[in-house]
């Protein structure tokens, strides 16, 4: 997983959008590692009262699955006063192809 402070000190997607510019900020940053069968409530808690929440790792063979419960939760979400959840994580794909990758 990339560490969160790297993210924040490279400025990288999701904390900044394409100019660099914050979107969110260090300090507000809290982690948490949940199951898949746990993540649909934790996504509903980490949602509310304005805060977002950010998916940011998940095993491989999870993705589908991720993907369709944060679909989920985003189809749902304005009825039931939450946010939209994004997700921001790296594939095999990904990481391969950056050659400044360690």
């Amino acid at each position: 997983m990339v560490d969160r402070y790297d993210v924040y000190r490279q400025k990288r997607a999701p904390l900044f959008d394409h100019a660099g510019v914050e979107r969110i900020t260090y300090d507000s940053i809290t982690t948490c590692q949940v199951s898949k069968d746990e993540l649909a409530d934790m996504l509903a808690v980490y949602s509310d009262k304005g805060h977002c929440a950010i998916v940011t790792s998940c095993a491989a063979p999870h993705f589908e699955d991720v993907e369709g419960i944060v679909a989920t939760h985003n189809l749902t979400a304005g009825r039931r006063t939450l946010q939209k959840v994004l997700i921001d994580w790296a594939t095999a794909r990904d990481m391969y192809k950056n050659p400044n990758r360690d």
